[in-house]
């Protein structure tokens, strides 16, 4: 009997579980989602709207809740009880201020509870006990005004606590000493002016630290000496004025430290040693007025590096030379920064942006960039730059933007962009905003420029600043005859003692005495020579050519004409100086006539465009020349022709005054015939005998 009572009891148990299974699954398929939730077969919900407690009914299979933009403000004892399987809770952007001490008493096993962007000033001690499964604790954003040790006792398997944006201005030492396996810290946007000594010793598997946004102003020595696994480093935008030299000597994992936005001066020498894993570093937005030499360690694994709104004027010349690996380097916005040391990107293979700009740099040494074969991006706008070398940017192998535009640049070598397959790479140059000079020495960039159109891409044209005349004109529409430049040719000479006289009797070829390399017309000043051009010589000199300067230059032209003969016995001591008048300031062009000691015996001077008759008078040879075409020499014309009529006019005007003098002197004579001067003078000089 009794064997049937217990199989009865069983059967009964067997049919209740299957009935009450069968009503969990009735519960689960066919209860509705509360009003203003959305939710999922897999047990998560999501509210928002005017919901003013935890929204019932909820499935038991819940196992995250999130409540966005609602309008709880007491989070109540025992209102988690019924999702015994609720796993994370998150209660964001409402207006909860309170909760209560055994709120999640009930709850034992979530592991993450989000309470940001809330009202809450402050938490009942041990309120969080119960949550010993706890991971993630979010309550940043809220009006929380101190923190004490009770508050996370209980939270031995917390790894991520965050802190930020509330108005903690102090700690407690031993806060965060139940946090052992603590592995994301963020204390960030508060108001603490100091941190206490021990604060972190505690924290052995702290990965990451933020502390940016506060009103640090100092730190202490050892502060960070437990810290060995940390990752990340975040101090920027504080009060600090200086920081101890060891300070993160004990960080040797460290990837990432932001020192930026503080009111550091100076930097200790070696403080930035063993940080051999570093790969970003900013040290912007502070007053740095000096660097030491000894500052930065091994640190080839860094890409970033950010040193801009100093007040550097200048870098330590191996600042960079441990950091070989550095991708991105900006140096930029330093106002009182006006020179870079020669080799200071010497041992930056990798680099592939450079930012320059907004600095005060006046001159770049030609070999600046001269080790950087993988650089893309050059930015050196804004600065006060008045020329570049001619090769500087020669080694720059991949280089595809350069920014020039708003520097203090006249002219540009011609071949400044003359490198091996940089056509290839190059995508885009600015040269806007300076004050270029149009001037002959130009004319090799202006080329280019009209070579190259699509790579200039500044938004406004190119223009010239000078000379007045040439104000607005594009510098790829210049050509030589726009400036009244002349291509020249090399002429090469020999020296030979001053004593030697020759005679000039026989006409070489021009081809035969000159290198047949057209130039731009220059005039190389030497000291006069105590030597002479030497020819073949055949007898001697029955004249001379009077000495008319000692300074030499070299100039022949190249333009077919007629060649003017020098066929008398000449000593060649100096240049002979001519009145050029295509030369815009009136100075002397110099004709140089040298005899190559191959051959030739005579002086030929080709005759320039513009010399067109010749004379000879007592050993002198007189060129006649006329003014060059174009619009400059019409311009020289009419203020010549202004200066005649002006004189002439002067010279009337005298003539009329001197006349209207004398009858005024006339008429205020006593006697008529304008004759009392000179009676006067007579009388004088009787009375003196």
């Amino acid at each position: 009997m009794f064997l049937v009572c217990d199989a009865e009891k069983i059967c009964i148990m067997r049919f209740m579980v299957v009935v009450l299974f069968t009503l969990g699954l009735h519960s689960v398929c066919c209860n509705p989602c509360p009003t203003s939730c959305s939710c999922n077969k897999e047990g998560a919900v999501e509210c928002r709207g005017n919901i003013m407690d935890i929204p019932k009914p909820l499935s038991v299979h819940t196992y995250l809740l999130i409540l966005q933009e609602t309008n709880i403000k007491v989070l109540n004892n025992q209102v988690l009880q019924p999702l015994i399987l609720l796993l994370r809770l998150s209660i964001a952007h409402s207006i909860l201020d309170t909760i209560q001490p055994e709120a999640f008493n009930v709850a034992p096993q979530l592991v993450s509870v989000k309470l940001s962007s809330n009202r809450l000033s402050s938490l009942p001690p041990g309120v969080f006990q119960s949550l010993t499964n706890l991971e993630q604790l979010h309550l940043d954003g809220n009006q929380i005004t101190s923190v004490s040790p009770e508050l996370f006792k209980g939270l031995g398997n917390l790894t991520e606590l965050d802190l930020s944006m509330n108005r903690i201005s102090q700690l407690d030492n031993n806060v965060f000493q139940n946090l052992h396996r603590l592995r994301f810290l963020n204390l960030g946007r508060n108001s603490l002016t100091q941190l206490p000594p021990n604060l972190f010793h505690a924290l052995p598997y702290l990965q990451f630290l933020i502390l940016y946004n506060n009103q640090l102003e100092s730190l202490h020595p050892g502060a960070f000496d437990y810290l060995n696994n940390l990752l990340e480093l975040k101090l920027h935008n504080n009060e600090i004025s200086s920081i101890p030299p060891q300070l993160f000597w004990h960080m040797a994992y460290l990837q990432t430290l932001t020192l930026s936005g503080n009111q550091l001066q100076t930097l200790p020498e070696e403080s930035l040693y063993h940080l051999p894993h570093m790969q970003k570093l900013t040290l912007y937005n502070n007053p740095l007025d000096f660097l030491p030499e000894r500052l930065v360690g091994i640190m080839t694994n860094l890409k970033e590096l950010y040193l801009y709104s100093t007040s550097l004027t200048t870098v330590p010349w191996n600042l960079f030379a441990n950091m070989t690996g550095l991708l991105r380097l900006n140096l930029h916005l330093n106002d009182k920064l006006n020179s870079l040391p020669e080799n200071l990107f010497c041992c930056n293979p990798n680099l592939i942006k450079l930012s320059l700009k907004l600095n005060q740099l006046k001159s770049l040494h030609p070999q600046q960039f001269s080790h950087l074969p993988n650089l893309k991006t050059l930015l050196l706008n804004n600065n006060n730059l008045l020329s570049l070398p001619e090769g500087i940017f020669h080694e720059l192998e991949n280089i595809e933007v350069i920014e020039l535009h708003k520097n203090q640049l006249q002219t540009l070598p011609g071949d400044v962009f003359a490198i091996s397959n940089f056509t290839h790479t190059l995508k885009n140059i600015t040269l806007a905003d300076n004050p270029w000079n149009c001037s002959c020495s130009i004319m090799g960039f202006s080329t280019w420029i009209r070579n190259n159109p699509s790579l200039v891409s500044d938004k406004e044209p190119v223009r010239c600043q000078e000379p007045l005349h040439l104000q607005n004109v594009t510098l790829g529409s210049l050509s030589q005859g726009y400036l009244l430049c002349e291509p020249t040719t090399k002429v090469m000479t020999t020296v030979v003692p001053l004593t030697t006289v020759v005679p000039l009797t026989t006409v070489v070829p021009l081809t035969t005495v000159m290198e047949q390399k057209t130039e731009t017309t220059t005039t190389i000043p030497t000291p006069a020579p105590a030597s002479v051009h030497r020819a073949s010589t055949s007898a001697a000199p029955s004249k001379l050519l009077p000495r008319l300067t000692s300074e030499h230059s070299t100039i022949a032209p190249t333009t077919p004409s007629t060649a003017t003969l020098l066929d008398m016995p000449i000593l060649v001591t100096n240049s002979v100086h001519l009145i050029h008048a295509s030369e815009e300031n009136g100075a002397l062009l110099t004709y140089t006539p040298t005899i190559s000691d191959m051959k030739g015996h005579q002086v030929v001077i080709e005759n320039g465009p513009d010399i067109v008759h010749n004379n000879r008078h007592r050993g002198w040879v007189y060129l006649w020349t006329v003014p060059p075409s174009g619009a400059y020499s019409d311009f020289l014309m009419t203020i010549h022709v202004i200066m005649l009529v002006v004189g002439v006019a002067l010279i009337v005007a005298s003539v009329y005054t001197f006349y209207r003098l004398t009858q005024v002197m006339c008429s205020l004579a006593s006697d008529s015939g304008c004759k009392i001067p000179m009676l006067r003078g007579k009388k004088r000089r009787e009375q003196m005998l």
